[in-house]
Formats: C-alpha cells, structure tokens, sequence
C-alpha cells in the first residue's frame, strides 16, 4: 500500500491540477476493499462510501476543461485541486485522499484515477488515446477482462495477481469519437502503485522478459491474449528486401545491417508475415525466483482468440524492432488454446471469427466483451439499470467462461 505521493518513488513525476465534476456518479465499488484499504472508511454505510469515492475521484483536468472537441460540455466545479502524474500517466492520474472529503479530514491514501482528462499543456484531440478520456463501455470492458483473468490467476498461478479496483465512475458528460459517436464517458479508480515506465521495454533476457512471455503463455492456454494488433509485427518483400511495419505504422526499410537481423529472427518464413507482441504491463514489484510473483495492470487491450496462428514474440529494449524470445506455431512450447479450459467463443470472441484489434472504440461492432459493455453504460447512463445489475451482468459473463473449468 503505497499512502504518500513520495511513496510511488518518481522522479519525473509532476504536478497538475483538476477540477471536480458535477453529478460524477458511482456505477459500482468493492467496498470490502475499500474498507480494506481505507480504514477511516470501515465504519461508514455503502453510501457514504460511495459519495467520499465520487468527491475525490470524479474529477477531469484543467487542461481538459478549456477544450471542448473531444468531449461535450463538462460541468466542472471553479475550484482547482492539486495531482500528480508519474511518467507516462497520460489520461491518469494520482489523488491524496483525506478520510472526510477531498478537502476534510487526515490524509488516508491515494487513488489512482485513469480518465481524467490530458495534462497541462496538452490539447485533447480525437486520436486513439488522444481524448485524455476514457469511456463507460472501455472502463467496463477491461473490468471484464481483468476479473477473468483474476479468476485464472486463482485458479492456475496465485502467485500472479492483479491491481485492485476501487470502483467504477460515470462522471456525466460524452466522449466524441472519431466516427462522430458520442458515447459515455467512464472513469476507473484504482489502487496507487508503482509502474514501470510507459513504453520501457524489459532487456533481452530479463526476470521482467521472462515473467511477461511466461504470463502471456498462462492466459493463452485459456484462450486469453495480451497481443492484439497495437504489438503486431508485419513483415513483407520489399524492393531491397524486407520492409517491416510495427502496431500498423508506416513501413521500416531496414538498412542492410538490419536486413541481415530480420533474416535471422524469421529465417525462411513466408512472406508477408505476422507475429503477435506480447503486451503484458506489470508494476514495479516483480520476483522470477524462487516462485514468479507480479502484478499485472491494464487490460483494455486483452482479447480471446479460439486459436493463435502467429508467431509470438517478446518485447524488448535493446532490438531496433523491439524482437525479444519468438515462439513459433510448430515449436513444442507454443501454447494453443486447451479444449477443456479455453473460454466460450460465443461469449469472448469476436464476431465472424474477426479480431477488434488495439482496445479503440472502433471494436465494438465486432468483439463481444466491448458490446456487452457498450450495451451497460448506455443503459445505465440511460438510468434504466443500476449499478448493481451493470456490476451483475459482468460478473455473469466471467461466470459463463469459466463454468467448464473443473
């Protein structure tokens, strides 16, 4: 438990500030983990935990309040509040919390809040990740996926776990998509932690390399990925060789040195080829030996694939396309779906066998879990299903996946 700022030990983290959100309402809490993890809060009812979560997490950025084009009119209080955001934080944020409200009371904690708008001097634009927001349907769907694979990890590797969940937000106001959808904002609130950098790969060789690619091969036995097409490597037959294309980026034209790279990590394979990244995030404290014990964050990008056809490839630092340890479908310790622990397609997969790709709002027509989320925050924005039956009808799901594990 980290309780102070100087706790989540970084140095480049800096200070913002954010204003409270009129009418920010809570869809859900574990209140058992907040009574847990906030003692001053034991005593209190289930609502009286619910407005003290609402007063010190319903709250978006300064930075997001002076531009409008991402979102629609947000009914924010004048009154600014200070933050903090570690490196990388680029739509979370860290909050002090106080026992009484967000102004009252002894410090108790902090509560680490993704959603919160972009940081100061940033402009919110309608990008992949570029809102500063998250939305209802996002929020809930990585809930999804993260109590899934809580039940994995208890089932098969107790040493693994993931981070705890506060409760989930709806602060009021709309998230415009680039499609010219405006849907329900969301905002996911979260035990503090410390995180490893964003986009700081593992080196080649690593406790984190192997514990990330060991992970990785545990979920995929449940049909579970960490891969989706924001860590696909493309590689194909180019004028002076091979061209290669990273998370659908533009083409790489290696150099000859690098030419001479790529054709040791793919060999003969045919081309054009893909190969699945493995996407695992981890906070800080992790352990290889003698028992593998990490904690594992963010799950919006996790997907469900009845079978894997792609080579799977660890990220790394050093490599200059980021080529760690690679796995291939004909090698004996590539993992495929298990018949008898794999996960109902017709309830996790995506529609017409299509994967969604990168966690955007652009999958919703065609995976299940981003659909049955959609299908929940609009209907609780829409006030015609509380916050217990949107709470319910997730843990249903996971129910329904896991009900054949014996």
């Amino acid at each position: 438990m980290l309780r102070t700022v100087d706790e989540v030990d970084d140095p480049w983290m800096r200070t913002d500030e954010v204003r409270g959100v009129r009418g920010a309402r809570v869809v859900f809490a574990d209140h058992d983990l907040l009574r847990h993890d906030f003692p001053a809060l034991a005593t209190k009812t289930d609502g009286e935990r619910e407005e003290w979560l609402a007063a010190h997490a319903g709250v978006v950025s300064v930075a997001q309040t002076l531009h409008g084009g991402a979102n629609t009119r947000i009914d924010a209080e004048d009154e600014r509040r200070p933050v903090w955001r570690p490196l990388g934080y680029g739509r979370a944020v860290i909050v002090a919390a106080r026992d009484r409200g967000w102004d009252a009371g002894a410090p108790c904690g902090l509560l680490d809040i993704k959603g919160a708008g972009v940081a100061a001097g940033r402009v919110p634009s309608l990008g992949y990740h570029s809102t500063g927001l998250c939305t209802l349907r996002e929020v809930l769907r990585e809930v999804l996926f993260q109590s899934l694979i809580d039940a994995i990890f208890a089932r098969a590797a107790p040493s693994l776990w993931t981070l705890p969940v506060y409760g989930v937000l709806d602060p009021g106001f709309g998230v415009r998509t680039s499609s010219g959808e405006t849907v329900p904002a969301g905002m996911l609130v979260r035990r503090a932690h410390r995180r490893q950098a964003s986009g700081e790969l593992p080196r080649r060789g690593s406790a984190a390399e192997r514990i990330k690619l060991e992970i990785e091969l545990l979920l995929r036995h449940y049909g579970v990925t960490s891969s989706n097409r924001g860590t696909r490597f493309s590689f194909e037959r180019g004028g002076a060789g091979v061209r290669v294309r990273y998370a659908g980026g533009a083409l790489i034209e290696p150099d000859a040195t690098q030419q001479r790279l790529i054709a040791e990590r793919i060999g003969d394979a045919p081309l054009p080829l893909a190969c699945d990244g493995v996407n695992v995030q981890l906070t800080r404290e992790l352990h290889a030996s003698p028992d593998m014990r990490a904690q594992v964050v963010d799950f919006g990008h996790y997907e469900m694939r009845a079978r894997f056809e792609h080579p799977l490839v660890s990220l790394i630092r050093e490599d200059f396309i980021r080529w760690g340890a690679a796995l291939w479908p004909h090698d004996a310790a590539f993992v495929h779906p298990h018949p008898a622990l794999c996960v109902r397609e017709d309830a996790w997969g995506a529609v017409q066998g299509r994967s969604g790709g990168a966690a955007d709002l652009g999958r919703t027509g065609n995976d299940r879990p981003a659909m049955l989320a959609d299908a929940l925050a609009r209907a609780f924005r829409a006030g015609t299903m509380p916050g217990d039956g949107v709470r319910e009808a997730l843990r249903s799901r996971v129910a329904e996946g896991t009900s054949g594990w014996t």
